[in-house]
């Protein structure tokens, strides 16, 4: 998978931001990314593309599960009132 990252990393074209976090929450960060053995930007990227996956993912199954269901409510259905 870090094979898959790093190419795919190589093209991405980035942007500079500014980020503010609370000390203890960057003490933090820091240390999971010295566990890793990344830099703190590698380590945000990696997990806001999980996030932004998940949302994805979410979607599609959102999307395939409203697709199973009749457009109109059955109520809709029912026999035509007169």
């Amino acid at each position: 998978m870090k094979l898959i990252y790093l190419l795919a990393e190589a093209k991405m074209e980035t942007q500079n931001i500014t980020l503010t976090l609370p000390l203890a929450v960057l003490r933090q960060i820091k240390v999971i990314a010295a566990k890793r053995q990344i830099s703190v930007s590698r380590l945000l990227t990696e997990e806001l593309s999980n996030l932004i996956a998940r949302e994805k993912g979410y979607a599609r199954a959102r999307a395939r599960h409203l697709a199973c269901w009749p457009k109109r409510p059955i109520w809709a259905r029912a026999a035509k009132w007169r």
